[in-house]
């Protein structure tokens, strides 16, 4: 398998691509986006150059709404077909407002996939949501009473099985859209390989959404499910979203600064397989490591690691961990160093840049140098992509 982290300046664009014996493969990719100018970086080519074979996209994570992650989704649309998108499901308060935003900002393709994704992705795309975190917290995912990798042969018909926390199988239909809770399991037989995304829910920037709106007696929140309504009222929303955005409220912050996170990896360390990396290239230059048997990496979009704590949601896989994709650009404010504390091993820490903020913050920079793990900076220039090569052992 491959993983890449494409150049695209001030977004995000990551992608996995597995490999048969047979010719055959699987791929996806979680967010496709950038706000940096054509002038810097050519999205269209990026997306071009990662899939020249038109092959199809078996899922396509999305971690939230905003421009820099969802920009490129169109180009990605000419290039492949989509069989599968997950995307974060949110209450209807922040929906609204989000949309709202996103209309006032010129961001339709967030409005679009936020109100209506199987409209915008077209064709016979499954969609699926994931359900916000049950408790608000960072509960740890439970090990299923009934895993695939368990229950299925590896050359099963089925490309990809969709399991409940407990075990219960999710099916979703071509052109359906379908609910599944945070800690459900994607699993890929063939490869068996898991992706599990974690759709952190912060309850007290959600009440003050909610106080916000109670304060704006314009605003009928018994309506904000029709679209309608929301686009008469979409000024007024956005003036809601300013208000929390600028909050200086550590409790409360951005609305939306909680992103659905993915764990890709194997689900159990020893099942007669053993995988891992031994092969990174990043910045024109290769690394040749010894077997490291850690293949997994923990996607995090732009979320908060003071409120999401990644090794407590994923504690019973932690073991496989060995990438962890740094949030919001590097900034300061969404990063804690815990997650590098963990059992003092050194992890892999990819992130793109912010420079409408000068992202990624020294500060970040020199947390991640003294855990002994690296920090690999993704920009718009080509030679800054990075990927990683795994194999089974």
């Amino acid at each position: 398998m491959t993983r890449t982290f494409h150049p695209v300046g001030q977004g995000a664009f990551y992608s996995e691509q597995f490999y048969g014996e047979d010719g055959s493969g699987f791929r996806i990719v979680y967010d496709c986006g950038t706000k940096t100018s054509k002038e810097k970086v050519d999205p269209v080519t990026v997306v071009q150059n990662a899939f020249k074979d038109y092959k199809p996209i078996e899922i396509l994570f999305i971690s939230h709404f905003d421009k820099d992650h969802v920009s490129m989704i169109k180009e990605l649309l000419k290039q492949c077909t989509i069989k599968r998108v997950v995307l974060p499901l949110l209450p209807v308060e922040e929906t609204a407002v989000l949309q709202a935003h996103y209309r006032h900002e010129g961001n339709t393709i967030g409005e679009h996939l936020l109100a209506e994704p199987a409209e915008f992705l077209k064709g016979e795309t499954r969609v699926l949501r994931v359900e916000p975190t049950e408790n608000g917290g960072n509960e740890q995912i439970g090990l299923p009473q009934n895993h695939a990798e368990e229950s299925l042969p590896h050359d099963s018909d089925s490309d990809v099985v969709i399991q409940k926390p407990k075990g219960e199988r999710v099916d979703a239909e071509p052109g359906n859209s379908v609910s599944i809770p945070s800690g459900a399991r994607l699993f890929v037989p063939r490869y068996s390989w898991c992706y599990i995304p974690h759709n952190y829910e912060y309850p007290q920037r959600h009440q003050a959404l909610l106080n916000a709106l109670a304060d704006r007696p314009d605003i009928d929140r018994a309506r904000l499910g029709d679209a309608s309504y929301i686009a008469l009222k979409f000024k007024e929303l956005n003036d809601v979203y300013k208000t929390l955005k600028n909050d200086k409220n550590e409790n409360c912050g951005n609305i939306n600064e909680n992103s659905m996170l993915v764990y890709s990896g194997p689900w159990q360390r020893h099942r007669g397989i053993t995988r891992g990396w031994r092969e990174l290239t990043w910045d024109d230059c290769k690394f040749n490591c010894s077997f490291e048997d850690r293949p997994a990496c923990i996607y995090s979009g732009d979320s908060d690691f003071n409120k999401v704590k990644i090794n407590e949601v994923y504690k019973r896989i932690w073991e496989n961990v060995g990438m962890v994709q740094i949030p919001h650009h590097g900034s300061a404010r969404s990063f804690s160093a815990e997650f590098l504390d963990e059992s003092n091993r050194s992890y892999l820490c990819p992130m793109s840049t912010g420079r409408q903020y000068r992202h990624p913050s020294s500060h970040v920079l020199k947390e991640i140098l003294v855990k002994h793990s690296l920090p690999l900076i993704v920009d718009e220039c080509l030679c800054s992509k990075v990927t990683q090569h795994i194999w089974s052992h």
